[in-house]
């Protein structure tokens, strides 16, 4: 099946619970997103999120981070409530850092004009990512939310 994040190929109120992890930030329209995955949610269905932002205060939009924005717009939605929210920059800040010499052989066998890529994707000890954890120029962030939809 081929789908996209912003015109998901499911009926509506298809499921229980949705995860998504490390995706949105490629979202061209994240009001867009969280529409499809009510639609395909049940009434009482949950939404599992994780992703990270910049937070750094060079890129800013109306005075606040790409990160603030983002969090104000996920705990205001139309389309959820919000149940839960934790930071969890330093948890997988760490978490890089225990998997940084599994990650870099990993890469190692990936052809060697995108190894690169694959560095900067996992997030290995020293690269941007795993570096904007550790100064929090780059936050990640979970939720729990609820559909508010009231009928399937």
């Amino acid at each position: 099946m081929v789908g996209d994040a912003l015109n998901l190929p499911f009926d509506v109120s298809t499921f229980d619970i949705i995860i998504n992890v490390e995706a949105s930030h490629c979202y061209p329209d994240q009001a867009r997103f969280f529409s499809e995955v009510s639609r395909i949610l049940k009434k009482d269905g949950v939404f599992l999120y994780a992703d990270f932002r910049p937070n750094d205060m060079n890129i800013h939009i109306e005075s606040l981070s790409v990160y603030e924005k983002w969090m104000k717009a996920v705990s205001n939605n139309t389309y959820f409530t919000l149940i839960s929210n934790s930071d969890i920059t330093n948890s997988a800040y760490i978490g890089t850092l225990m998997n940084t010499d599994k990650h870099q052989k990993l890469v190692e066998l990936l052809p060697y004009c995108i190894r690169w890529f694959g560095r900067w994707f996992s997030a290995c000890e020293g690269t941007t990512i795993n570096t904007g954890f550790k100064n929090r120029t780059i936050c990640y962030s979970s939720f729990v939310l609820a559909n508010k939809k009231t009928e399937n």
